[in-house]
């Protein structure tokens, strides 16, 4: 009896010793410090710079919905039809675009739509008009502030009628909710196509 009692004090104490040798060989986990919240969160973005004053001169003169009534003057000499069309243009882009639709009925020719982006951009400190129609024409426009109410744009070399051609576009504002405007085609024989007219914003 008492050499059972004895062998079970050996293993407890045997037991004992290991866990305590096991202990002291294992390394001493270290306790990190709480991770506060202000340095979990990522750093602050800083807030984008203001658009220049252009941008917003050029958005708040072309938005709004517009009617333009003009007289069109085909190449050969033929008298001049009235065109009238509306065209409702809306900001985009974070209010830095004005995105422009519109239609018109034209004597002759039947029904032209219309589409046009514009926008100032401040790295090639133009105002960009890029037009397109249901002609197949595409004209991308570079054009100056000439004063606070005009717009001129440098002569754009086009392919028109399936000749070469250059497009002049000039604008406006005697106030803010009326506008002159003349696009100007002239055809490699010198002929001209014109649209001459105004328009009115609601």
């Amino acid at each position: 009896m008492r050499s059972l009692i004895r062998s079970a004090l050996l293993l407890v104490a045997a037991t004992s010793l290991a866990h305590a040798q096991a202990d002291k060989a294992a390394p001493q986990a270290k306790e990190k410090p709480p991770v506060s919240a202000k340095a979990a969160a990522p750093p602050a973005q800083p807030a984008p710079a203001p658009p220049p004053p252009e941008v917003k001169k050029t958005v708040d003169a072309f938005v709004g919905t517009w009617t333009f009534d003009g007289n069109l003057t085909l190449p050969g000499g033929a008298a001049p039809v009235k065109v009238k069309e509306t065209f409702t243009c809306k900001k985009v882009a974070g209010g830095r675009v004005v995105s422009c639709s519109g239609s018109a009925k034209v004597p002759g020719m039947g029904k032209m739509e219309d589409v046009a982006l514009v926008t100032y951009d401040a790295e090639g400190k133009k105002v960009r008009f890029v037009g397109m129609n249901s002609m197949g024409e595409v004209h991308d426009h570079m054009c100056t502030w000439k004063d606070d109410k005009s717009l001129g744009c440098e002569p754009l070399r086009v392919t028109a009628m399936g000749a070469p051609a250059t497009v002049t576009l000039e604008m406006s504002w005697s106030d803010p909710k009326t506008v002159k405007m003349n696009e100007t085609t002239t055809m490699k024989d010198g002929s001209k196509m014109i649209f001459d007219g105004g328009g009115k914003r609601k």
